[in-house]
């Protein structure tokens, strides 16, 4: 590679107005040798990164001076020196092009992780449980992870460290798992060839396993430390976005050289305890899908996939813009996306200046049951369902009388019941975002209050009449809610 500048960081960038940066650097990032050449598999020595493509285009006085010159060199040599490229270049080039590296650390990992080293009796372990694993059997030494359909994905007490992924199929019939593998190794070259020292791929080994005479493929990965759960990543994308700058352009570079599209705040965490010269890394745990640079960048609608652009901020998003251009993908979906990601970005910050007002800090805190008499509804109001009843042996049913009061009292209730439910998510939205079933026990009989008689399908205007809807919205336009955010007819997912 010609043409190279050599600096020691961004900072001496100066050029003057004639300069400007190459709409395509398709090499940007990549590791180079001192000669300017690509890092070989083994090679030692000082590495550089490529980080900025200028170019100037030349004056007329200039293309004529070169035109010159080439020409004296030509004759000069006979006509053998337009075998030289650079020559040749004196005719036909029109633009100044130059190329600037910066220096690596030593300390950077860039080296692909060697495989997995599990030990000796893995194998034996795995294939005396796979009777469990396909049957997805609950046992205590295995732990299964979103494992669904017809893949497994698991963990076992006797291996720690280690997260076991496979299907339900014979290796013979399915190769799918030997295709992860094999792009778990073209994501390790790719990450090497570029530098890409903020993603973390997990150590991975293939594993053949026999069960009832026939072989299964499983890939044996190292367990990072990520939490996987959507709320506490978007949180960590939003709080911690100044140190993620370097790993999400990596990430856009990753997905434009490689295709990966199935990116999502679960499958790209941030790495735990990864902050390190004012940067952390983001782990790369689902590499199955290498199908598209446009998906992986910008998302898509069906199938529904988040895009690296929608788990980003507004600066990075323009970062990952110039990137896509600069390796000649298509942004045609930026605009549109990025519009989509901003009116999210805007509602999560607006949910945390709600938050900061009403004082919720736990995420548990509790909605008092003495705000029903001011939340604009007529508590007076009344109703009747039938309630079905045993007579003598016999099912009948009975009018039973209900008030605005009493129903809003227990879907208060039955919502601060959700409330003090364990679980492992950490985030306050995430603890704060409650599904209503009113198919439970205790709300079973009002789910169809407000309804005309004999209505089977209600429309849009008329749930709004319903009197569980009346009361979620109540408690919205009053400040003790923050937003519906699905209404399934007989159940809702409120954000507290």
């Amino acid at each position: 590679m010609k043409n190279i500048r050599f600096i020691k960081d961004s900072s001496e960038i100066q050029f003057s107005n004639e300069w400007v940066e190459s709409e395509k650097f398709p090499s940007y990032g990549r590791v180079i040798n001192r000669k300017g050449n690509k890092l070989g598999k083994d090679e030692k020595g000082r590495r550089f990164r490529l980080i900025a493509k200028m170019e100037r285009t030349y004056s007329g006085l200039e293309r004529v001076g070169r035109t010159f010159l080439g020409l004296i060199t030509v004759i000069c040599s006979i006509g053998f020196a337009l075998f030289s490229h650079s020559i040749r270049g004196l005719f036909a080039g029109s633009k100044q092009v130059i190329r600037l590296a910066v220096p690596i650390s030593s300390r950077s990992r860039i080296f692909s992780p060697s495989p997995l080293t599990l030990p000796r009796s893995t194998l034996s372990k795995v294939q005396s449980c796979m009777n469990e694993v396909i049957g997805l059997k609950d046992i205590e030494g295995i732990k299964f992870y979103r494992s669904q359909g017809s893949h497994r994905v698991f963990e076992l007490s006797s291996i720690s460290g280690v997260i076991f992924k496979g299907t339900l199929k014979p290796s013979e019939l399915d190769n799918s798992i030997r295709k992860r593998y094999e792009a778990v190794i073209e994501a390790q070259n790719i990450c090497r060839e570029y530098g890409l020292d903020q993603l973390v791929i997990p150590s991975t080994s293939l594993l053949s396993v026999e069960f009832e005479g026939k072989r299964y493929d499983l890939t044996a990965e190292e367990k990072l430390d990520v939490n996987t759960e959507e709320t506490t990543q978007e949180k960590n994308y939003e709080e911690f976005a100044e140190s993620l700058n370097e790993a999400i352009s990596q990430l856009a570079i990753f997905i434009c050289k490689t295709g990966y599209s199935d990116v999502e705040w679960r499958n790209n965490p941030v790495l735990s305890n990864s902050l390190e010269n004012g940067s952390r890394k983001i782990a790369l745990l689902d590499l199955e899908e290498m199908s598209s640079q446009d998906i992986g960048l910008w998302g898509s609608v069906d199938p529904k996939r988040r895009g690296l652009i929608g788990c980003i901020n507004e600066e990075q998003a323009k970062r990952v813009h110039k990137i896509a251009k600069w390796n000649g993908v298509s942004t045609r979906e930026y605009k549109d996306f990025s519009k989509s990601r901003q009116k999210e970005l805007n509602k999560y910050r607006q949910l945390q200046q709600f938050y900061q007002k009403n004082e919720i800090v736990d995420g548990k805190e509790q909605i008092s049951a003495d705000i029903i008499g001011s939340l604009g509804l007529d508590i007076s109001e009344e109703t009747e369902y039938r309630k079905p009843v045993f007579k003598k042996g016999t099912l009948r049913s009975k009018k039973v009388k209900v008030s605005m009061g009493k129903v809003a009292k227990d879907i208060i209730n039955n919502i601060n019941r959700s409330l003090t439910l364990k679980s492992d998510i950490k985030t306050v939205k995430g603890k704060r975002r409650v599904f209503l079933d009113m198919n439970h026990e205790t709300l079973s009989f009002y789910k169809r209050l407000g309804l005309s008689q004999g209505t089977v399908f209600p429309s849009e205007k008329e749930c709004k009449k319903k009197w569980p809807r009346r009361i979620i919205q109540a408690l919205i336009d009053k400040g003790h809610a923050f937003e519906l955010l699905h209404d399934y007819g007989n159940e809702y997912v409120i954000q507290l």
